[in-house]
């Protein structure tokens, strides 16, 4: 009679519970087995399930859910006996090499009675082991039922094991997974890593990350890990090893010292900024305190906020030597506003003030080792061509800019995109507009002289022109004469609080300017200044360029009175547009009301460090499961409200009243929203406050037709059809077609099959991860066509590579026409643009080319 086996007592609990509750006989001596073979884990799980669920035949639903359990099919693929694998599921901790083989030969089978004889690992397995986990376990999995070393060749896993994941998985399933397992048992690459971690820090990606996946929450976790059982992992140490929690946090910041629990989230959350390392040893640099310049009135006192605290100019601004900043990466400095550069300052030196220092230090944690760098978080870049948005084009108006100023704006935009598959000035205005999508690929196609009726750059241009299109039809009107520039303060304090100083690309520039914040939404968030020459400046920032320094005299800091905004990276919008000038009068600015009653919050030192994990793990459940929706509730609000006030006459004074006390009180709640995460306020925009119906370019249900500025912006450009991609037969530009060695076209015809299958893969993968792993199919075969990442890189002979860039693009528009669809073609371009570009250059054999820097381009074209 078969005994049957013991198993944990969480296991144990579980089966007796679900007996009881859904009154089934206890599970037969089979169905025991393969729990104890799960292992107490799986084994849990499983049950879980089952407890949500009623089933009728306890036994054969337990070896169901065991049988199809990842641990056995892994278990199968690696051929270790099921009975001594279920004898070994105990707890497991890290331990080296050596520990674990002296611990084998003393381990006996609590289930089994007998001695436990733990295989000796193959090669393949030991360097199974050599590999990250999500790529072992790929191999795992793909090996099927079949035995691991009747599958996979030690030489297979040395090729592969330094491949991109989205590579990795290609290779495995060409020779391992295909052979083994069905097509719909195919994996996906995802970004998983190994277990053993534990909870660093979450972040909110705002509106930018759902736009990638509207689907999604933008709240992202970062784990970090503290322990690891991993073989590769063993061979080199990393920096968390059994460290808790709060000491892993500590090396980067005393974080524990903020006041409350929301600024522990929030600031924390800024290791996860992008940023570039700046190369320096932080020993040898002096960093100073300097005060911040407080807010005074007219007698000389100093003005204090709601909290008590002095009131400054100077928040977020700091200084850095000349010596430091030229260590600025030249991609980045080379011309661009460093605006903390000090040409008075002593060498290796950075001054901060108090309002910079967001988190302090706490005297009895300084000796846990912390990580210390000085990062670049962001410049002041050449501005590009500026745009308006709605809620701009909403203030300008109520401002007094006239309807007909903004209709021309559009019409112009308009006549500009729909010349573009005719007009080559059109055609190259609106490629350097979206260049990012492409990395200018399109405007060298267009200056190498390739004809815009070409099937790829047809295609793209008119993928360019839906862009512009879309842009257009939200409010994006492109205006002259604006540009968005960091702000700082005024460094020599001769400003006045009506003046700035604004440093362009030739220097300062001097008249009356408009400023504005967004996403400002009073309507004093646009004011009127005067751009003053400041002697002296130059003496301090050197040739730095495009910024605006604010003044540091006055009752209140300038910037506050723009959407409630800061310097430390604030980007704002100057129009110095003569038309917008002429006609706009600025609003009394916003002004902060007065504070409710503020709610004690709990100090992250009053919690003990369980009950502070919990907290911060409660508080991130709630902002990804529960956000707070009052920041675009507020937003699309003062949308519709603002809309109904823009359309109604002077004979209807009360209603118009009305209207701006709403709107007044909603950009209140808008901008303790955006504060919300810092100060923890919990903020809801009240019924009286919500909109009814919403203006139908909103795009909501329950809308009306809108008269003002902003429906009749919507109306032209929703007129505007565009015409679909022409059915026309895909050609091949003549000097293309010239013959190229044959083994060229072999070599690459095998290639091109890859990147299909390659692209396939990273397409059906993970949304939010698309883009990022078909740029890594694309860079994969650039890497081959050139041995470098770029032409302008490539040691290799440019005969060689022409004639591999021809082969490329002879199969991919083979492959187009016969399909007739010019997607295809993408694979030429894309992979061998610049060098189809080049050759294209050089037979036009009655035409000089010469140099132009691409930023020359996009000034004269915008």
């Amino acid at each position: 009679m078969a005994v049957d086996p013991s198993l944990p007592p969480p296991v144990e609990d579980l089966l007796a519970r679900i007996c009881g509750e859904q009154s089934l006989p206890p599970p037969d001596c089979r169905a025991r087995r393969a729990l104890a073979a799960v292992g107490e884990e799986v084994a849990v799980r499983i049950l879980r399930e089952l407890a949500n669920q009623r089933v009728r035949n306890l036994s054969a639903y337990i070896n169901f859910k065991c049988k199809n359990s990842a641990v056995i099919l892994a278990r199968n693929a690696e051929a270790i006996p099921t009975q001594e694998s279920a004898c070994y599921s105990g707890p497991r901790t890290p331990r080296s090499a050596s520990d674990r083989d002296d611990a084998a030969s003393e381990l006996t089978s609590p289930a089994c009675g007998m001695p436990l004889h733990v295989p000796v690992a193959s090669a393949v397995m030991s360097a199974l082991g050599m590999l990250e986990f999500r790529q072992a376990f790929l191999i795992l999995s793909y090996c099927g039922l079949k035995k691991l070393d009747d599958t996979v060749s030690l030489e297979l896993i040395n090729r592969i094991k330094g491949l991109s994941m989205v590579l990795f998985e290609s290779e495995v399933w060409k020779n391992i997974g295909r052979h083994c397992i069905q097509e719909s048992e195919r994996r996906k690459p995802f970004d998983t890593h190994l277990a053993y971690f534990l909870l660093q820090v979450f972040k909110d990606g705002g509106k930018e990350e759902k736009k990638k996946n509207p689907m999604t929450s933008p709240v992202k976790c970062h784990f970090v890990r503290t322990e690891s059982c991993w073989a590769m992992d063993e061979m080199k140490p990393y920096i968390l090893f059994n460290k808790a929690i709060n000491e892993a946090r500590c090396m980067f910041m005393h974080i524990h010292t903020v006041s409350t629990i929301a600024k522990y989230i929030a600031r924390f959350s800024l290791i996860l900024s992008k940023t570039i390392k700046l190369d320096a040893d932080l020993a040898s640099v002096n960093i100073n305190v300097t005060e911040d310049i407080p807010c005074k009135d007219e007698e000389g006192r100093i003005i204090y906020d709601e909290d008590g605290e002095s009131m400054v100019h100077t928040d977020g601004t700091g200084f850095i030597s000349e010596d430091l900043a030229l260590k600025y990466p030249k991609n980045i400095s080379k011309g661009r506003c460093l605006d903390l550069k000090d040409m008075e300052l002593p060498a290796r030196t950075i001054c901060i003030r108090p309002s910079m220092i967001k988190v302090k230090t706490d005297p009895d944690a300084l000796a846990i080792h912390t990580c210390n760098s000085l990062e670049i978080v962001g410049t002041s870049n050449k501005p590009k061509k500026t745009c308006l948005s709605r809620s701009l084009v909403a203030l300008l108006h109520y401002g007094g800019v006239p309807k007909e100023c903004f209709l021309e704006l559009l019409r112009s935009a308009i006549e500009d995109f729909q010349s573009a598959r005719y007009n080559k000035r059109s055609a190259l205005k609106v490629s350097l507009r979206y260049g990012e999508m492409d990395d200018y690929l399109v405007s060298r196609m267009i200056l190498c002289g390739i004809p815009l009726d070409e099937p790829f750059l047809l295609s793209r241009l008119l993928v360019l022109m839906k862009e512009e299109r879309k842009g257009l039809i939200d409010g994006k009107l492109p205006v002259d004469d604006c540009y968005y520039l960091m702000g700082t303060a005024d460094p020599t304090g001769t400003l006045n609080p009506d003046e700035v100083c604004i440093m362009l690309d030739n220097g300062q520039v001097s008249g009356d300017v408009l400023v504005y914040k967004h996403p400002g939404l009073h309507f004093g968030d646009i004011h009127r200044l005067t751009a003053k020459y400041v002697k002296g400046m130059e003496d301090i920032i050197g040739n730095s360029k495009y910024g605006i320094f604010f003044p540091v005299k006055g009752r209140r800091s300038l910037t506050d009175e723009i959407a409630n905004s800061d310097l430390d990276g604030d980007m704002y919008w100057i129009c110095r547009n003569a038309e917008l000038l002429a006609y706009f009068t600025p609003a009394n600015p916003w002004v902060r009301p007065t504070p409710v009653q503020r709610i004690s919050q709990p100090k992250p030192s009053d919690f003990s460090s369980c009950d502070l994990e919990r907290e911060l793990f409660q508080q991130f459940l709630i902002n990804r499961f529960s956000p707070s929706r009052a920041i675009s509730m507020a937003s699309s609000c003062w949308m519709a409200f603002m809309d109904r006030l823009l359309t109604l006459g002077d004979d209807c004074l009360g209603e118009k009243q009305n209207l701006r006390e709403k709107l007044v009180r909603l950009v209140n709640i808008y901008y303790d929203a955006l504060d919300a995460p810092k100060s923890g306020l919990k903020v809801e925009v009240p019924r009286e406050l919500m909109a009814e119906q919403y203006p139908h370019f909103m795009g909501r249900t329950n809308s009306y037709v809108s008269k003002s500025i902003l429906g009749m912006i919507f109306d032209e450009v929703n007129s505007v059809q565009m015409e679909g991609v022409p059915l026309n037969e895909v050609w091949q530009i003549p000097c293309f077609s010239e013959e190229v060695p044959q083994y060229c076209l072999k070599m690459w015809e095998k290639r091109y099959d890859d990147y299909r299958c390659e692209m396939m893969t990273a397409l059906s993968g993970p949304q939010e991860s698309r883009d990022k792993l078909a740029e890594e199919v694309i860079h994969k075969y650039k890497k081959l066509l050139y041995e470098a990442d770029e032409l302008e890189e490539s040691t290799r002979r440019r005969e060689d590579i022409f004639n591999e860039a021809i082969a490329i693009y002879q199969i991919a528009y083979k492959m187009a026409k016969a399909t007739k669809r010019s997607s295809y073609c993408s694979f030429a371009w894309r992979v061998a643009g610049h060098a189809l570009c080049l050759i294209h250059t050089i037979k036009q054999e009655e035409d000089a080319t010469f140099l132009c820097l691409r930023s020359v381009l996009r000034e004269i074209f915008g």
